[in-house]
């Protein structure tokens, strides 16, 4: 349990390579209980890093799993893994999969699902980026879109997601004034969107000047995050805005 703990921790917290060495050591002692679910983070960990074994663990936890949660969300991770190697014939046969299978109960599985129910599929530069970036790879992500602008991008959606996820990489990399200017254009451009991007943007804005000590720029990205409406995530957008609200009235 401790294992799982802190390899999902490590996951979340955009340290892939972190989680794949928990996964390694943990104890396999056979008393312990087989876990498919080590086959689904592990999996998870190595299409972060774009590696070319990644499927071979998403299928297995698959084949191995009964219940219904995450199956949504790894058939969603197969299917990139396949378009993203031009294999456009399983990657669309995951996609079927995500419509039959698993249940929405998970916040990921409902994703995984309004993106299967799309007939478009992710820019494969933006999404090798966002999986690069969710990993803790963050040299990589920026050496894939360095010299890229906007205007590699035709459609309106991919120019706002360029801009977000530029600035999620240069957060990570603690370039904070190049973050706050990139998250300020996806903010422009996402603003009455149904994409999240806009208002994590104000979100990960307010958290830079809370770092700082600036509370009162924090303030008004936190409820900036608040004030827009309609769009993917928002309880859960909200409810860190809500926390940031009152970190800052407590200090």
């Amino acid at each position: 349990m401790f294992a799982y703990l802190a390899a999902n921790l490590a996951l979340n917290a955009q340290q892939s390579a972190r989680a794949e060495q928990i996964i390694l050591q943990k104890n396999n002692d056979p008393e312990y209980l087989p876990m498919p679910v080590w086959d689904f983070e592990m999996g998870w960990a190595r299409l972060n890093h774009l590696e070319s074994d990644a499927n071979k663990y998403l299928e297995k936890f698959l084949a191995e799993f009964k219940g219904k949660f995450y199956v949504k969300e790894a058939l969603q991770k197969i299917s990139w893994f396949y378009y993203l190697r031009g294999d456009l014939k399983k990657a669309d046969s995951c996609r079927q999969l995500i419509l039959e299978k698993g249940s929405t109960e998970a916040e990921a599985d409902k994703q995984a699902l309004k993106d299967a129910k799309s007939t478009l599929w992710p820019n494969q530069v933006l999404l090798k980026a966002r999986l690069l970036n969710d990993g803790g790879y963050n040299d990589q992500a920026f050496q894939l879109l360095n010299g890229m602008s906007s205007a590699d991008f035709p459609s309106a959606v991919d120019k706002l997601e360029f801009a977000y996820r530029l600035a999620r990489i240069y957060d990570a990399l603690g370039r904070k004034d190049d973050a706050i200017a990139a998250y300020l254009t996806t903010l422009k451009l996402g603003s009455g969107k149904k994409e999240y991007y806009a208002a994590r943007a104000a979100l990960q804005v307010g958290f830079i000047y809370e770092h700082r000590g600036d509370c009162i720029h924090a303030n008004a990205y936190y409820q900036k995050c608040l004030d827009l409406k309609d769009h993917e995530y928002k309880n859960s957008l909200d409810q860190k805005a809500k926390a940031g609200l009152l970190r800052c009235k407590s200090n």
